[in-house]
């Protein structure tokens, strides 16, 4: 099984470097309690099942989703779970984006479509993973949640604090 460092180094070399960077400019701006985790060929930085055992209500057993980096075909995709929820966050990341690169993002809810290698706003990147402590993108997940599957799930307090 790879781990992150051997995955980072698999991946096509024309992609590598801002894959690389991406993750650092993430990794350095997460706030406590996000850990990140290698699922397949996905890059993911998540709320960990042993801090937030409900994780994330679509797929059992799974971790609260936050961001994460992959590799697609035509395309360097990074996932911004934490937008879904936050429409100004989503219209703000879109604002800042054109103001960093001059273009306009190519984004649907969240999945951002980089394919252009030279010049990702890292900082841009580094900024929206820091933009949530994981207390408050908990809150805000579950806030978001459907009434009928917050039912469901019920609520519960993070095992211990992140720190």
């Amino acid at each position: 099984m790879l781990d992150i460092t051997d995955y980072l180094a698999s991946i096509v070399p024309e992609r590598r470097a801002a894959t690389e960077q991406l993750h650092h400019a993430i990794t350095a701006a997460l706030q406590p309690g996000f850990v990140a985790q290698l699922t397949g060929k996905t890059l993911e930085y998540v709320v960990p099942l042993s801090y937030y055992p409900l994780g994330y209500h679509t797929t059992a057993q799974t971790p609260l989703p936050y961001v994460a980096i992959i590799n697609q075909k035509s395309h360097l995709g990074v996932y911004a779970f934490c937008m879904y929820p936050a429409s100004p966050l989503h219209e703000r990341f879109a604002a800042d984006y054109r103001a960093a690169t001059g273009r306009n993002v190519d984004m649907g809810a969240a999945c951002i479509r980089l394919k252009r290698m030279d010049d990702i706003p890292y900082a841009l990147f580094g900024a929206l993973a820091g933009h949530y402590s994981v207390e408050d993108w908990i809150a805000t997940y579950e806030a978001s949640l459907p009434a009928t599957v917050r039912a469901k799930r019920g609520s519960i307090t993070p095992r211990h604090a992140v720190g």
